[in-house]
């Protein structure tokens, strides 16, 4: 039996019409939510599932990622739920768009490796050109917030980015951080000579503000 509903990563499917109308096969898979994208598309089983209706055309001047972070949240939403189903009525064009821009920004990837990997697993996906433009659109928006990449001074591996630092935290440092050996012009000043990070496994913390990092690749190093 064909598979109609094909996975693209943990809790994440693709599909056509006919795997939004297989509640059966929908619930084999744990979905809970489903984005149905396109603009003559039926939502069935409402009582059933958390839906999401995108109108929108397979056409080249559909503004197809217009709001898109209202879409990531809810892929993301669903995705933590339990699975969630992206599907328009023959998954070539609209909803494989959606799920490489969602693949660009989760994976912090370009558009190509996205594009690649939705094409592994279903190979007649066909983005019209309009889309496919302004997913290169969104791929600029997203790499360039990846400007910074901070890597292991030894293995030179990667260990954080610009999307890792918390901007918006205020903090008047203590002598003690002022570190001379980064940047002059923070010894004995008021300014922060600091990065803040989100929590990661391999920041050991000495107290609730300083800490090490310690590169997460010790075999290489």
């Amino acid at each position: 039996m064909e598979e109609i509903l094909l996975k693209i990563m943990e809790n994440l499917y693709i599909g056509d019409n006919k795997a939004s109308m297989s509640k059966s096969s929908l619930q084999l898979k744990n979905i809970t939510h489903i984005l149905c994208v396109g603009k003559e598309m039926v939502n069935f089983f409402k009582k059933d599932f958390t839906i999401m209706k995108l109108d929108v055309l397979d056409s080249e001047d559909e503004d197809i990622l217009n709001d898109f972070e209202i879409i990531y949240n809810f892929i993301e939403e669903g995705r933590e739920k339990g699975g969630i189903l992206i599907h328009c009525y023959g998954a070539i064009s609209i909803s494989p768009t959606i799920i490489i821009a969602y693949l660009i920004k989760k994976l912090k990837i370009p558009l190509e490796e996205a594009y690649n990997i939705v094409k592994s697993i279903k190979s007649d996906i066909n983005p019209n050109e309009g889309f496919i433009s302004k997913l290169k659109d969104f791929e600029k928006t997203i790499i360039k917030r990846l400007e910074n990449i901070f890597k292991c001074s030894k293995c030179r591996k990667n260990l954080f980015d610009d999307t890792s630092l918390n901007v918006e935290h205020e903090f008047t440092p203590k002598k003690k951080y002022s570190y001379k050996r980064y940047k002059k012009s923070f010894v004995n000043t008021n300014e922060c000579s600091s990065y803040f990070l989100d929590h990661a496994s391999f920041v050991n913390l000495d107290d609730e503000i300083g800490g090490k990092i310690n590169c997460p690749h010790p075999n290489v190093c």
